[in-house]
C-alpha cells in the first residue's frame, strides 16, 4: 500500500501559474528539509531541478478524472520556472560557478537568487 504526499498531490494537481509557483515554493523548501535531503543526489546543484521535482509529482496518483496530463504538468513547470526567472526569483543554472559538471542540467537547473531568498523566507 503507498501513501499519497498531499504536497505532490498537490504539484500533480496544479494547473495555473499561480498553483504551480506555490508548489515550486513548497517544493523547494520540503528539497531542503530533512525528508528532502534524502533526494538531494537529485537536484545536482541547483534549488530547483525539474527533472526531480517531475519525478515527484508524476509518481503521484490521483483519483481525480481530470487531473492533468503529465505533458501539461511537465509544461506548466517549465513555464513556472522562467516567469519565475524574470521575476528575479530564479535564474538558470548551477547555485555557484565552482559548480561541479552539470552541463545535463542546462535548461533543467534553477538556483535562487538573493530576491528568491526573501520569497521563500515567506513561505
Amino acid at each position: 500500500m503507498t501513501t499519497s504526499d498531499p504536497l505532490f498531490v498537490r504539484g500533480r494537481l496544479a494547473r495555473s501559474l499561480e498553483d504551480g509557483k506555490g508548489f515550486v515554493r513548497d517544493f523547494i523548501v520540503w528539497t531542503r528539509s530533512p525528508a528532502g535531503r534524502r533526494g538531494s543526489e537529485r537536484q545536482s546543484d541547483f534549488d530547483l531541478f525539474l527533472p526531480w521535482l517531475l519525478e515527484c509529482v508524476s509518481n503521484e496518483r490521483t483519483d481525480e478524472a481530470d487531473a492533468p496530463a503529465m505533458t501539461d504538468v511537465d509544461r506548466l513547470y517549465m513555464e513556472v520556472a522562467a516567469e519565475l526567472s524574470r521575476d528575479g526569483i530564479l535564474r538558470p543554472g548551477p547555485r555557484k560557478v565552482t559548480a561541479p559538471n552539470v552541463a545535463d542540467g542546462y535548461g533543467k537547473g534553477f538556483s535562487l537568487t538573493y530576491r528568491g531568498d526573501e520569497w521563500l523566507s515567506g513561505a
